[in-house]
């Protein structure tokens, strides 16, 4: 009898264990992102100061380009915005004892960032990889995840770490204009609300920390000189290794553009000019102390094996 109840324990605990594996590999299965090229860590080193006389800087290294970029500060701020690039990592560093945006109806003052491919905001272009020579014809683009290995530290003021993508109707743009649009997914933010109005939340999935994980994010669209769309993770990352599918976001935009904002043009025919990924931040309030990092230890193009 006791070798028969023995026996029946353990059958019990192989289906318990048997039901697990499977339930987890159901729902968090995990897969292979093979890298195709690397964008961060740079090959090089170099310091970038951003002042009131030099909010633009730039920094050119293998694939990226590394600005400051305080766009929107008022030159009686008080304070630095660093980049700091070695061939280890990113570390970005936001540090003002007082800041006030020059357009206060604009909440965001600035962005250090990575850029890669052409930003049509001054016409920057990057070296580029073959497998995915940005700009290119959204139809063409590759399949592939945008990998991120990161980490966020922001106390006080607005803050998101995110992609900022431009989508454009046409090759080598000054800019963005009527029909264009700026697709942006924000992995973390705090306090922080994206531009426009909120319509939706849905589901795409995610590379987060070796698993895909079915991400919950909300959209938000505006309206002005050109359409913004962004995606809000409802929980925000901190820090980890995160992955995006971008040709997927894309189609959920096309999408999303079409149900809720009329949108009659298939983003097929657009341009994918760039990828960039920085940290938009801004004050609560003007004269506000600020201090924020961010360190972007890896940042890849993966294909999934």
């Amino acid at each position: 009898m006791k070798n028969r109840l023995v026996h029946i324990i353990f059958i019990v605990i192989i289906i318990i264990a048997v039901v697990a594996i499977t339930y987890n590999l159901l729902t968090k299965p995990v897969i292979i992102l093979k890298p195709v090229f690397y964008i961060v860590p740079s090959d090089s080193s170099a310091l970038i100061n951003a002042t009131l006389t030099e909010a633009f800087t730039t920094f050119s290294s293998g694939y990226a380009i590394f600005t400051p970029d305080i766009w929107n500060i008022k030159d009686n701020s008080i304070g630095v915005t660093m980049m700091n690039v070695t061939p280890g990592s990113l570390e970005a560093k936001v540090d003002y004892t007082s800041v006030t945006a020059q357009v206060s109806q604009y909440i965001v003052v600035g962005y250090p960032e990575v850029i890669y491919g052409y930003k049509p905001w001054g016409q920057l272009q990057t070296s580029t990889n073959s497998f995915l020579p940005l700009p290119l014809n959204v139809s063409e683009l590759p399949n592939f995840y945008s990998v991120l290995n990161y980490s966020v530290n922001a106390t006080k003021g607005y803050f998101d770490y995110s992609y900022d993508i431009w989508i454009t109707r046409h090759f080598g743009q000054n800019g963005a204009y009527k029909g264009d649009i700026e697709m942006m997914i924000w992995m973390y933010w705090r306090n922080l609300q994206p531009a426009g109005r909120y319509y939706t939340t849905i589901y795409i999935p995610a590379y987060v920390d070796g698993k895909i994980v079915n991400v919950s994010w909300q959209v938000w669209i505006a309206n002005g000189t050109w359409t913004i769309i962004t995606f809000r993770i409802s929980n925000p990352i901190p820090k980890g290794v995160v992955g995006v599918d971008i040709p997927i976001f894309i189609k959920e935009a096309n999408q999303l553009l079409v149900k809720f904002d009329s949108w009659s043009s298939p983003l097929n025919h657009y341009v994918l000019n760039d990828l960039e990924v920085g940290m938009e931040w801004g004050p609560l309030y003007s004269g506000e102390p600020i201090f924020a990092n961010y360190t972007l230890y890896q940042w890849y193009i993966a294909t999934v094996t």
